[in-house]
């Protein structure tokens, strides 16, 4: 029960450590965002009073940052939120939680190693060592083989051999009793209730087929948790080179963008459309990358690895 406890209080820190980290990235996302928005305004409000533009411009932008406003608000929530989770994870030396501050989430994520099949492989044989629910039905079968063996000693005939010497000590209280006797008996006892014991028999060789149709479906599970951990990890893993493609793209898509707009080319709309278009590969993106540790978490439990001293290590660095 400790170390089901110990696996699940490991796989809980590591959601919550890589969920604050998350939206902490998406709270400085959406701050950029809004940054970017409110330095325009100023810009666009010195050229509407000097007639330089029409009001419908700097209305359409004053609107575009009361939107961003509000999704800053909403990702400052979210932020605070996941911080308050991470604490009951994340304490001082006298045990109290501590509320991380944002300046202490690291710029980026850790680069994720990539696991193979071969390694997933001894890990799954491993885990079947590991895991607590399987050594607790260990630990089960090994009571029911001792009330097997108790069961079966109780159906067993029993033979007693016993002697004994008999003298009178004294004033001859025993007056029969003149010269020293000699007594041997043999005992031999056969149980009534034989068949009570073999009825407890037949009951405890149907909890161990019971007890072994469990074990095996415990450990088809097991082996199933750890390769669907797997698949999620590998299939976020390959995301994340699409997602960080993906920002690069609509990065360079927004510059070029905001350079024509400098230029008149361009209008308020298209610069928009390009600032979200980025927005949302950068959203992207720290989500793919936090659904990595996510299923890499879920594999850690799966094989017990915080269970064999396992570190989490990835390029020769621990998060």
């Amino acid at each position: 029960m400790i170390d089901r406890q110990r696996l699940d209080f490991a796989r809980a820190g590591s959601m919550a450590y890589f969920n604050w980290a998350a939206n902490s990235q998406k709270l400085t996302i959406s701050s950029n965002l809004l940054r970017l928005a409110l330095h325009r305004n100023v810009a666009l409000t010195n050229q509407f009073e000097a007639g330089l533009l029409p009001r419908i411009v700097l209305t359409d932008n004053q609107r575009l940052v009361v939107s961003r406003e509000l999704s800053h608000v909403q990702a400052r929530r979210r932020f605070e939120a996941a911080s308050l989770t991470l604490s009951l994870s994340y304490r001082d030396g006298n045990g109290a939680p501590i509320v991380a501050p944002i300046d202490s989430v690291p710029p980026a994520f850790p680069a994720p190693t990539e696991l193979d099949e071969a390694t997933v492989g001894i890990a799954s044989h491993r885990a079947m060592d590991l895991r607590p629910e399987l050594r607790r039905l260990q630990i089960n079968r090994q009571k029911l083989e001792v009330d097997v063996r108790l069961a079966r000693n109780q159906m067993l005939p029993s033979l007693n051999a016993g002697a004994m010497v008999m003298n009178d000590f004294g004033k001859q209280i025993y007056f029969d009793l003149v010269d020293p006797q000699v007594k041997a008996g043999l005992e031999f006892k056969i149980p009534l209730q034989r068949r009570e014991a073999r009825g407890r028999l037949d009951e405890l060789a149907g909890q161990l087929g019971q007890l072994t149709n469990d074990q095996r479906f415990a450990q088809d599970r097991i082996r199933n948790e750890i390769w669907d951990a797997f698949s999620a990890y590998r299939a976020a893993f390959d995301q994340t080179r699409q997602t960080h493609l993906n920002v690069t793209l609509a990065q360079e898509l927004l510059s070029a963008e905001a350079s024509r707009f400098e230029l008149g080319i361009s209008d308020l709309l298209a610069l928009q459309i390009r600032e979200q278009a980025a927005f949302d590969a950068r959203i992207l993106d720290v989500d793919a990358s936090v659904d990595v540790f996510r299923a890499l978490a879920d594999y850690r439990a799966a094989t017990a690895s915080d269970l064999s001293g396992d570190k989490l290590s990835h390029d020769g660095k621990s998060p």
